[in-house]
């Protein structure tokens, strides 16, 4: 089984530097597009002669991550109470209901998930191992009530909840951004965390990994963020919204893509909210307004 793994690892790191070419070759995912633990036992039957000539599929590929990271720790390679962390900085809270709010923001390495429109690549990777007490004196030191653990997908570090909770109980406010493909249960009973999921768009390539088991989950206090990129994605996230009541459940975020290729003007959906009238809050992120758009630590 280790050997498969490490197999399975290095099919995901020889990737990462074949993603030009995932469009074109999806064997994978065309064969398996639902691999899990007893599929990856068999992996090896399934291998080409030659390594170099497979490359997997955007969603083949990050379930094979998910199940690297979150069920073997292999490429977080984490120790009990510890926490691979990209970064911490205090900045404005830029996006969500808390816009505006100065907030402390303890980014983790690593995600499961390549969206066509992330910023954070950075996150995919790079970091330094913490404990969680370590991580919580530096939070605490900020003096900021406000803080916000993000990523790369924090959950998939398995601290992670040991870390909000040990916020919450220092009195400490805790909003935790996943991606909203992994299961969020293990931040249900921590007082003062808000959760902020996301459901991704068409548009991100990455909308096939939603687990919208999740939105049974979700409390008055969370929020769930659309990320628009093309009236497509708008249509698909109104659609989503109105099957599952999302709305009904916590508030709704749309936030405009504004990285090329599929950025979108703000205005533009702002008119389609107006429109629709829908009970959504437009999404800008206020730091990028502030700070500028390529600027890290903000």
């Amino acid at each position: 089984m280790k050997a498969v793994i490490f197999m399975a690892l290095l099919l995901v790191v020889y990737s990462e530097r074949t993603m030009p070419m995932i469009e074109r070759y999806s064997w994978i995912g065309a064969h398996h597009p639902s691999l899990n633990l007893s599929s990856l036992t068999h992996f090896h039957t399934l291998m080409p002669v030659k390594l170099r000539a497979l490359t997997l599929c955007a969603q083949a590929r990050a379930t094979l991550l998910s199940i690297l990271y979150h069920s073997h720790g292999v490429m977080s390679m984490e120790k009990d109470n510890t926490l691979k962390v990209c970064e911490i900085f205090t900045s404005i809270q830029g996006e969500s209901s808390y816009a505006g709010w100065p907030c402390t923001f303890v980014r983790l390495t690593g995600c499961n998930l390549r969206c066509g429109y992330c910023d954070t690549k950075y996150a995919y990777y790079e970091g330094d191992v913490l404990t969680v007490s370590e991580i919580a004196a530096k939070v605490a030191a900020t003096g900021i009530r406000l803080a916000e653990i993000t990523g790369g997908e924090p959950l998939l570090q398995k601290e992670t909840a040991a870390l909000a909770k040990t916020l919450s109980g220092m009195g400490i406010a805790v909003l935790i951004e996943t991606n909203g493909s992994i299961d969020i249960s293990c931040l249900k009973s921590i007082p003062l965390v808000t959760v902020i999921m996301d459901i991704k768009t068409p548009s991100s390539g990455m909308s096939d990994n939603n687990d919208f088991t999740n939105i049974a989950r979700l409390t008055r206090q969370d929020e769930v963020k659309f990320v628009i990129g093309s009236r497509d994605d708008y249509t698909w996230a109104v659609q989503i919204m109105r099957q599952y009541e999302i709305d009904k459940i916590c508030t709704v975020l749309m936030s405009p893509v504004t990285l090329p290729p599929s950025s979108i003007d703000p205005k533009l959906l702002a008119k389609w909210i107006l429109d629709d009238k829908l009970s959504v809050r437009l999404n800008i992120q206020l730091h990028r307004y502030i700070f500028g758009q390529d600027i890290r630590g903000v």
